[in-house]
């Protein structure tokens, strides 16, 4: 029911960007944005949840149809907790002697990913009072996963970072919400491809695969931070 109610808004929302407002005899200045917002994320790998996490972007408006943007967003990937009462630990001989035995052991693992993108945004209507853009992108995923291990007599902690390289597109509308166009409102649908060449299996790496495919719905406000004369 909220796939249908988000993707109703959406689809009512870019019907109203190509709706007949044009506005080309306004002045066009090139311009700089903020747009913050939160994005609902969906996944290629069981291991991530749907979860809705904040992005930031930056935008700067060189022509009435182009807007190069810095698109930075903080995925908290997963958190998962374990009790282990025993862990029996064996030497690395081929006749697997037990060599230590420990109690206790509470097992933490988390991952949370980056996301660092550049994305070229190209306006599909004249209007620039409401309008519907396509914006493909690229960039870089880093993901930092850490597996500790705390019990009665030991402590133990795993860290690792591996770099996804990036790319998708973004489709959406952009909303003018104030008179004097400063106050913008902005929503989305998009997918984000990362692509892992390097992973090492013989250390400690997080859950992810190789490939990952994020889909996101997003919704954020977008103001003017300078407008040039």
């Amino acid at each position: 029911m909220k796939k249908l109610l988000l993707a109703f808004c959406l689809v009512s929302l870019t019907r109203l960007s190509f709706a007949s407002n044009d506005d080309s005899t306004s002045v066009f200045k090139p311009s700089l944005f903020i747009n913050g917002g939160l994005s609902y994320n969906f996944y290629n790998q069981s291991v991530l949840d749907a979860k809705t996490n904040p992005y930031i972007d930056i935008e700067y408006a060189v022509s009435p149809t182009l807007s190069p943007v810095f698109h930075y967003s903080r995925i908290n990937g997963y958190t998962t907790n374990a009790f282990f009462p025993r862990i029996v630990r064996y030497s690395l001989s081929s006749q697997q002697i037990p060599v230590d035995t420990l109690y206790n052991i509470n097992e933490t693992e988390k991952l949370r990913m980056n996301c660092y993108t550049l994305k070229m945004k190209f306006a599909l209507s004249k209007s620039y009072k409401n309008y519907a853009y396509i914006s493909p992108q690229m960039g870089f995923v880093f993901a930092h996963s850490s597996l500790s291990r705390k019990g009665d007599d030991m402590y133990s902690e795993f860290k690792s970072m591996e770099t996804y390289f990036s790319y998708g597109c973004d489709f959406g509308t952009d909303h003018k919400l104030s008179s004097d166009g400063k106050l913008r409102l902005c929503t989305g649908i998009g997918i984000l491809i990362g692509n892992n060449e390097n992973k090492d299996d013989y250390i400690y790496t997080s859950k992810l695969d190789t490939r990952l495919i994020i889909y996101n719905v997003s919704i954020g406000l977008k103001y003017l931070l300078y407008s040039a004369n």
